[in-house]
């Protein structure tokens, strides 16, 4: 299973006189403005500010980790608000901000909440309602980033390479890579639509469908730079031949098995759309860095 690091930056109290425990990750607004923090507190009176009890463990960041954006092994952070009640409880969060925007990051700093607990505020001794900010920040480790692409051979001649491109277009293999992977890449939308970490259209989407254009282009050129490599000229032209005649038409609509031929084809997928994404977005295009 992949390290991953669940860094939970701080917790900041709102009140006037509450004061952070950690380095804030964001100025809170002013108490005025929030009549939620004001709950149960007296004018006055002597202050003990509440601590942390329990928060997630790295096994928890995994189950919430968005989905998409760990394929992608993509970081990001969330700043989520909460209330915090007399015996402790984190609840009643709403996300203040994420980064980056459209891969659910916020919604699972949410999720997360409820492996939280907390001694409360207390006022002259009594537990109290209470506000706190968390900035979350969430990060995979250095093994997750996809292995190098398999070298294919080199081709026998720049013309077999031609002749493989066109006996694979021919069997259509970019659209029979297209359905064979479609079922596991639906599956993996649909979990994160549910999961609420993405919504129907988003630039997550966006960049996943151009980087599973470029993992299957990548794929069918390796195929052709394969076969080019191990038939001649003379039977890639044969082939050909075959796959325009009657005979050969009819045995393509028989159907043709057609898979890519390296395991780890999810982060490869992952990868590229890494890199569109990071075309328009402020992340690094390689992903964590090994080591």
């Amino acid at each position: 299973m992949r390290r991953i690091v669940l860094l939970v930056l701080g917790a900041l109290l709102i009140g006037p006189f509450a004061k952070p425990l950690t380095a804030r990750a964001a100025d809170p607004p002013p108490r005025a403005s929030d009549p939620e923090s004001q709950l149960d507190l007296p004018l006055e009176g002597e202050v003990t500010r509440a601590n942390w009890l329990s928060q997630p463990s790295g096994d928890d960041m995994a189950k919430e980790y968005p989905k998409l954006a760990q394929l992608m092994s993509l970081a990001g952070t969330a700043l989520i608000r909460c209330a915090v009640d007399t015996v402790g409880r984190v609840q009643d969060c709403s996300v203040v901000a994420e980064t980056p925007v459209g891969f659910g990051f916020g919604a699972a700093a949410v999720r997360l909440s409820a492996y939280f607990s907390m001694k409360p505020e207390q006022i002259d001794g009594q537990p109290v309602r209470s506000t706190i900010s968390i900035p979350i920040k969430f990060k995979l480790g250095a093994e997750s980033v996809a292995a190098p692409e398999p070298e294919a051979p080199p081709p026998s001649s720049p013309a077999a390479l031609d002749l493989a491109r066109q006996v694979l277009v021919l069997q259509g293999a970019e659209a029979r890579l297209k359905r064979e992977s479609r079922p596991a890449i639906a599956q993996l939308v649909g979990a994160a639509v549910a999961n609420g970490d993405i919504e129907s259209s988003t630039v997550a989407l966006d960049a996943f469908q151009q980087g599973l254009d470029d993992v299957i282009a990548a794929a069918v050129e390796r195929q052709a730079r394969t076969m080019a490599a191990d038939m001649t000229e003379a039977q890639l032209r044969a082939t050909l031949d075959y796959l325009n005649s009657p005979a050969g038409k009819a045995w393509l609509t028989t159907g043709i098995s057609v898979t890519f031929s390296t395991p780890d084809f999810l982060q490869r997928l992952g990868a590229a759309a890494r890199k569109h994404l990071c075309a328009s977005a402020a992340c690094n295009p390689e992903g964590p860095p090994k080591g």
